[in-house]
């Protein structure tokens, strides 16, 4: 009997980034949205800011978006 599996956000964002190839985006690119969408999905951001203070919520946001920025940068200067 074959299971049928139903699709996770994995898959989809797979065929997310795939599209972004397919529209020329670099593989740096790709790497910074892979990064940074797990941290700035919503239910990551309300778990986050239910457990810390708004200041501490902002320096969360910042660095992890400066971080995947960072992160896609760097691999883009490695991978040309």
């Amino acid at each position: 009997m074959r299971r049928k599996y139903a699709p996770s956000a994995d898959t989809a964002l797979v065929r997310q980034i795939s599209s972004f190839f397919r529209q020329s985006a670099s593989p740096g690119a790709a790497l910074a949205f892979m990064t940074a969408g797990a941290v700035t999905s919503f239910p990551a951001m309300a778990a986050v800011f239910a457990l810390v203070s708004p200041s501490l919520f902002g320096w969360y946001i910042s660095l992890s978006v400066m971080g995947a920025l960072a992160v896609g940068y760097a691999y883009q200067g490695l991978v040309g």
